[in-house]
C-alpha cells in the first residue's frame, strides 16, 4: 500500500531531466521513526543503568554498531568503498573527536540528571553557532 503525500511534500528541486521526485512514505518508514526516536530518548537513561563507568558504557555503544556497519559496507561495490589517504586521516579524526564528545557526554549523564546531560550535549552545536 503507497500513501500518496501531500502537495507541500512535491516541491523538491528537479533533477537534470526536469523530473521532480515524488517523495512517498509507508506506514513502516513512519514506525522506523518513531521506533528510532524511541531509542534515542531511552539512551541517556540506559547509560545511567549500565554496570560499566561512562566512558566504557560509550565504548561499547560504538563497539556494538561496527558489525552493522561493516556488513553495510561490505554490501557496497569495491569501487565505492575505496578512499584516499587523507579522507581516511579526516574521517579516523571525526571518529577520535565523536568518541570524545559521547564519552563526555556520558560523563555527564552520571554526574548530574539526564534531563540536564541531553540537554546541555545536545545544545552544545547550537551554543557554538550563537558563539561564532
Amino acid at each position: 500500500m503507497t500513501v500518496t503525500p501531500p502537495k507541500s511534500f512535491e516541491s523538491a528541486a528537479p533533477d537534470l531531466t526536469g523530473h521532480v521526485p515524488v517523495r512517498s512514505w509507508t506506514p513502516l518508514h513512519l514506525g522506523a521513526l518513531l521506533a528510532a526516536n524511541v531509542a534515542l530518548a531511552l539512551g541517556a537513561w540506559l547509560v545511567r543503568l549500565a554496570d560499566t563507568g561512562p566512558v566504557a558504557a560509550a565504548f561499547w555503544r560504538l563497539t556494538l554498531a561496527l558489525p552493522v556497519l561493516l556488513i553495510a559496507t561490505l554490501r557496497l561495490p569495491a569501487s565505492a568503498r575505496r578512499a584516499s589517504r587523507s579522507t581516511l586521516l579526516l574521517v579516523a579524526a571525526a571518529g577520535v573527536f565523536f568518541a570524545a564528545d559521547l564519552a563526555a557526554w556520558h560523563i555527564g549523564i552520571k554526574h548530574t540528571k539526564v534531563g540536564n546531560a541531553s540537554l546541555f550535549g545536545n545544545s552544545g552545536s547550537l551554543l557554538v553557532m550563537v558563539w561564532g
